[in-house]
């Protein structure tokens, strides 16, 4: 009788090893859903929308969009963690579900450590927008003026706990700033807020700004990224101005897949996902958002959600925002 049960799991071991391989031999052979866990028409959807016509092309196979907003972007994430982990449902990723919610929310219904990286799908530059009058035109004079106005300067953010948010208090403890947080529901009231001068500053992707620092209409200070944009060739980034390596304020764009998806399946993602960055048009249609097309291995992915742990984690310890 042991003989016969121990038969039957080796057995079962092989039919599933076996099935295994030829899902990755033949993956994907229909159609793969991409869940983004935000409305249409933001600079996410773009991201997924680009990559997944790239990947139809590279996999002969369609890659639909399925919208899936709400709870902050938690809910998308929830609808990716629970899908059968085969490959045919992805979730494309900013910060928010796989860093920023899981350090200040405890009730989250999925656990983002265990869904199964894929690549990194762009990095976009957070810049230091300021009001059109405010009194000084670089970061020096910024850091002058708070400084001899301990509190009384105000900046913009889509809400507390967000990563325009969490950005900026990073950025006014690095620098010995203190500053009044005003919240918005969206960046387009925000900005609209700092053109009449409501507000002094905002922490914001470069793209949201860009044409009314062109037009005059604000003023640009700094740029999260390592390096200048090319975009703002003569503005400085927050290391060039001697704030510490942490200052590195950026969007990250993530594909990953549900926890227990098959090693070779999500390789073929990995493979297909860096081949989509190779064609031009992507790269064209990615400079237009002003997003790096980054790509990489797996490894890449989970080293960059370890560290955006560690900074954000440490920023919500410091300011008493991490779940309880």
């Amino acid at each position: 009788m042991a003989f016969a049960r121990m038969l039957v799991a080796v057995m079962f071991a092989a039919v599933t090893g076996s099935s295994h391989a030829q899902t990755a031999a033949t993956f994907p052979n229909r159609a793969v859903t991409i869940v983004v866990p935000s409305a249409a028409g933001g600079g996410l959807d773009s991201v997924a929308r680009i990559i997944g016509e790239g990947l139809r092309k590279h996999f002969g196979q369609p890659f639909v969009i399925e919208n899936r907003p709400g709870a902050a972007t938690a809910l998308g994430a929830q609808v990716v963690y629970r899908a059968a982990p085969d490959g045919y449902t992805i979730l494309a990723s900013p910060n928010s579900p796989l860093v920023f919610l899981p350090l200040l929310k405890k009730d989250l219904n999925y656990d983002a450590s265990k869904f199964t990286p894929l690549a990194i799908a762009g990095i976009q530059p957070m810049v230091l927008a300021v009001k059109p009058r405010f009194p000084g035109k670089t970061f020096a004079d910024f850091s002058a003026y708070a400084k001899a106005n301990p509190g009384k300067m105000n900046y913009g953010s889509p809400g507390v706990g967000s990563g325009n948010h969490l950005a900026s208090l990073l950025l006014l403890k690095a620098a010995g700033l203190s500053a009044v947080h005003v919240p918005f529901n969206a960046h387009s009231l925000g900005v609209q807020a700092m053109l009449r001068g409501d507000i002094d500053f905002y922490l914001i992707p470069i793209d949201v700004v860009l044409e009314h620092y062109q037009a005059k209409q604000m003023n640009i200070f700094a740029v999260g990224t390592t390096q200048r944009s090319r975009d703002l060739p003569d503005v400085p980034t927050f290391r060039e101005l001697g704030l510490p390596k942490e200052v590195v304020l950026t969007i990250i764009y993530a594909m990953v897949a549900p926890p227990g998806t098959p090693p070779d399946v999500a390789a073929k993602l990995n493979e297909g996902i860096n081949a989509v960055f190779k064609m031009p048009d992507v790269r064209q249609r990615f400079d237009q958002l002003r997003i790096d097309p980054t790509g990489g291995t797996q490894e890449d992915l989970t080293a960059l959600i370890r560290n955006e742990l560690a900074v954000w984690g440490q920023v919500a310890k410091d300011n008493g925002m991490e779940s309880q």
